[in-house]
C-alpha cells in the first residue's frame, strides 16, 4: 500500500488471560511488552517453538501459569451492535 517492502517480520503478543483470586476470576487482555514478562521470552521465539518443539511451547505458558501477579488494570465499556460489554486490559 504504501510501496515499501520489508525483508524481515516481527511478531508481536496480543495475550488473553483469565486471572483469579479469592473475589472470583477475570479475562484480560495484554500487547506485547507486558506479554513479554509474563513469559519471559519474545514472540518470535515463542512462533519458532510452536512450529518446532510443541512441548517447550506447551512449557513456556505452564511456567507462567498459577503464579502470583501485581497487576494494574484498565477498564474501559466498548459498545457493538447495541451491547455493552467492559474489557479489562493489563
Amino acid at each position: 500500500r504504501c510501496g515499501v517492502a520489508f525483508n524481515n517480520k516481527s511478531l508481536r503478543y496480543i495475550l488473553t488471560l483469565a486471572a483469579a483470586d479469592h473475589t472470583g476470576n477475570i479475562w484480560l487482555q495484554c500487547f506485547n511488552d507486558v506479554a513479554e514478562k509474563l513469559l519471559q521470552r519474545s514472540a518470535d521465539e515463542v512462533s519458532t517453538l510452536r512450529e518446532g518443539n510443541v512441548p517447550a511451547f506447551e512449557a513456556v505458558f505452564a511456567e507462567a501459569t498459577f503464579r502470583q501477579y501485581k497487576f494494574k488494570i484498565k477498564a474501559a465499556t466498548e459498545t457493538y451492535q447495541d451491547e455493552s460489554r467492559v474489557r479489562y486490559n493489563i
